[in-house]
């Protein structure tokens, strides 16, 4: 597995790239260089993670499904997208390492993402980790105005992942004194602007970064920037309905079921210290 040239085919949410980024990482630090393909709006939350970016079902990935004549193939491949590894072999890539992205019950997703790289670099995977820009700080310091608020992240991309009483807890926070800021995810619905606290504009990735370095903690359910605040420090507190947080729940983050009393999780935020150094690279 000493390659020179290294290309790694990661598709799916943001989460799920989240989870990945250590094994991404553990050959970014041995490869010369790295060329990643996936949604370009996820690597740009973690802008050291490779040499090379290009979006999978852009121009620059289409030879991968056919689309066009390859260009220079890679010395090895790691591939999260089903279909893709058979097409590198087929075309001669010499060394293409195939990874399962179904974990099975309440085994870790993180491990199991890992698992490719793990001859390599070793069993244990770290926790996914990313530093806020100093851009992306002075952008988020001016909206901040110096606060460390209390971030809610109510939405999801599937229904039955949102937890029903984010506005409940909202109002709870605000009567306890805490100050709540609301933040909508990327394609995701419009928050109602009526709600207890401020709500956020969409903030592209780095700046979520940004925020969730800052923030006095996090609050979301089991969805991609619940990941990506674990990932940028916050203190994060996940809420799990359908899903099982063995497998997904971020590493470092407090799992909640759905059924939890919204005033158990007031007590617990609001022992959260108040301000936290930003996460400088």
């Amino acid at each position: 597995m000493s390659a020179t040239r290294w290309l790694v085919v990661r598709g799916g949410a943001l989460g799920d790239f989240v989870l990945t980024t250590p094994a991404i990482r553990a050959l970014r630090d041995r490869a010369a260089p790295l060329h990643l393909l996936c949604n370009p709006r996820f690597a740009a939350a973690f802008p050291d993670l490779a040499d090379e970016v290009g979006d999978l079902h852009g121009s620059a990935g289409a030879w991968l499904f056919g689309g066009r004549p390859p260009g220079p193939l890679p010395d090895a491949a790691l591939v999260y997208t089903p279909g893709v590894a058979d097409r590198l072999r087929d075309l001669g890539v010499p060394r293409v390492l195939q990874a399962d992205v179904h974990p099975a019950p309440g085994a870790s997703a993180l491990k199991q993402l890992w698992a490719p790289v793990a001859p390599l670099a070793g069993p244990q995977p770290p926790a996914p980790h990313t530093a806020a820009i100093p851009e992306a700080i002075a952008r988020m310091e001016r909206l901040l105005g110096g606060k460390a608020p209390l971030v809610l992240a109510p939405g999801a991309a599937a229904p039955r992942k949102q937890w029903p009483h984010f506005a409940l807890l909202a109002e709870l926070l605000s009567q306890a004194g805490v100050e709540v800021w609301w933040a909508p995810g990327l394609d995701e619905a419009p928050l109602d602007p009526g709600l207890p606290g401020r709500v956020l504009p969409v903030l592209a990735l780095p700046d979520l970064v940004a925020v969730a370095a800052r923030c006095r903690a996090w609050v979301g359910n089991d969805t991609g920037t619940s990941h990506l605040a674990a990932a940028a420090g916050a203190p994060t507190h996940v809420l799990f309905g359908p899903t099982d947080p063995a497998t997904w729940c971020p590493a470092g983050a407090q799992a909640w079921p759905f059924h939890s009393d919204p005033a158990a999780l007031v007590a617990s935020l609001a022992a959260s210290p108040p301000l936290r150094p930003v996460n400088f690279p």
